[in-house]
């Protein structure tokens, strides 16, 4: 099974600089990486990993609850469960973004990339996105 297709349940605390006093003690959702790739202006290539924590809007709402965003409960617990799936360091490579990264249905963090980290990513086939599931669109097939 993919990391990325498994539904994650996280304990939160209340140690957030941005979280709410009446919130719920777990949140559940997904974690999606992307890939970004570029050539920079000077025809340099350049690529770094992403990766976001989607929850259900209707169990978390960010104007109630606050942002998970700096919670040390949940994103300790998010290394744990990484760890267990697979990866050797993830305490090392993935931590929160800046604030103003943070979503309403998501946290998102910073992937090193590391070749450490890119050899976790293989080794425990954890799927790779080239764009957020927010951007994909659905086509009707007939």
């Amino acid at each position: 099974m993919k990391m990325s297709d498994t539904t994650y349940t996280l304990p939160v605390g209340r140690d957030s600089l941005w979280i709410g006093s009446d919130h719920p003690p777990h949140v559940t959702g997904k974690l999606v990486f992307r890939a970004v790739h570029f050539t920079a202006t000077d025809g340099t290539p350049d690529r770094w990993l992403h990766a976001r924590f989607y929850f259900d809007p209707t169990l978390w709402d960010v104007d109630k609850h606050g942002l998970i965003y700096t919670d040390e409960l949940f994103i300790e617990t998010l290394h744990a469960r990484l760890r267990a799936g697979g990866w050797t360091k993830p305490e090392h490579s993935i931590n929160y973004s800046e604030a103003g990264m943070q979503g309403d249905n998501y946290v998102d963090f910073d992937v090193s990339t590391d070749k450490d980290t890119l050899m976790d990513l293989l080794i425990s086939n954890t799927s790779v996105h080239d764009r957020w599931p927010e951007h994909v669109r659905e086509h009707a097939t007939t």
